[in-house]
Parts: structure tokens; sequence; C-alpha cells
């Protein structure tokens, strides 16, 4: 059984709250209090998918905020490694403390077996 999203079942709820009208409930009273219950139910579940709504526009506003951060920290990052290495120098192997790699030269390339 498929399942229904909560717009689909929230528009059938108000569909059928809307048909039963004052004539219905009058012909059978039993049913008034049910409708009544109803109608408020539908609108305590509007105003919860408002707040989360708002919830969600909130929590994508604060993860904007947060990745325009990271790329702000990661750029004064990459200044402050290159701060370092040039105050150390690229091959001041105290740059290991603050985690970057010291150059240590390039290896060589291997020569093919068969020259002298």
């Amino acid at each position: 059984m498929p399942r229904t999203s909560i717009a689909q079942t929230l528009t059938q709820l108000t569909t059928l709250a809307e048909s039963v009208t004052t004539e219905d409930t009058t012909e059978a009273p039993h049913l008034d209090r049910p409708h009544v219950k109803l109608q408020r139910l539908i609108e305590e579940i509007q105003k919860l998918l408002t707040r989360r709504d708002a919830y969600q526009a909130r929590k994508q506003e604060a993860t904007r905020q947060a990745h325009a951060r990271i790329r702000q920290a990661r750029a004064t990052a990459n200044f402050l490694r290159k701060g370092l290495s040039e105050h150390y120098g690229a091959d001041n192997e105290q740059l290991a403390r603050f985690n970057i790699q010291p150059f240590r030269g390039r290896k060589r390339a291997k020569k093919p077996k068969g020259s002298p």
C-alpha cells in the first residue's frame, strides 16, 4: 500500500470537513462533535506545518551561514599556512608542528635499466 503525502491527506481531510454541512449534522446530531473535532485538528495540523516550515527556513539559513563561515575559515587557514611557511621557510621541519608538510626536495626520476 503506497503512502500518501501529508499534503494529500490534509486535502482529503479538508474536503471531507467542508462537505459535511450543518444540514447533515442536524439530521445526524451524533456526527456534530466529531465534525467539530476534525475541523479543530485540521487547523492544528496547518499551524504545525507552518511552524515546521519556519523551522526549516531557519535551518537552511543557519546552514548557509555556516557554509559561508567555513569558506572564510578555509581562506584564513590557507593564509596562515602560507604565512607560517614564509616565516619558517618552506623546508623547515618546524612546519610539521602545524600539520604543514615541509618541502623535502623532489624525488629523482629512476633511470631506465638499459642506459649507463
